[in-house]
């Protein structure tokens, strides 16, 4: 059923002017707009030597030094810290306060 509703489902344009209109224009860019958001593109269509978003670069030493940093943090963030420093991580909204405790602590660790 949403097969057929994706390919074969658009809104008949009623107007005299049969098609050549502004308003007709626009109407059947919007439906085509609408028509290609419910159909995906054939994945062999896509060039991706043209699209950055399809691309994933991944260098290993940057990873390690990323993981060591983070080893370094866990490893150095007291107890009382740690639930509000996970909340951070995670991107839960902290008060202003227990921001810059975790914050301040993060660097004295790094300064270390």
């Amino acid at each position: 059923m949403y097969d057929f509703k994706r390919d074969n489902y658009t809104r008949i344009i009623n107007c005299d002017c049969r098609g050549v209109c502004e308003k007709c224009e626009k109407k059947k860019i919007t439906q085509n707009k609408r028509k290609n958001i419910a159909s995906p593109i054939d994945i062999y269509t896509v060039k991706d030597e043209d699209e950055n978003r399809m691309k994933f670069y991944f260098d290993p030493l940057t990873e390690l030094e990323v993981n060591e940093v983070k080893d370094r943090i866990e490893r150095g963030i007291p107890l009382e810290l740690r639930e509000d420093y996970l909340k951070y991580l995670n991107g839960v909204k902290l008060t202003t306060q227990r921001k810059r405790k975790v914050e301040d602590k993060i660097r004295e660790i790094l300064d270390e």
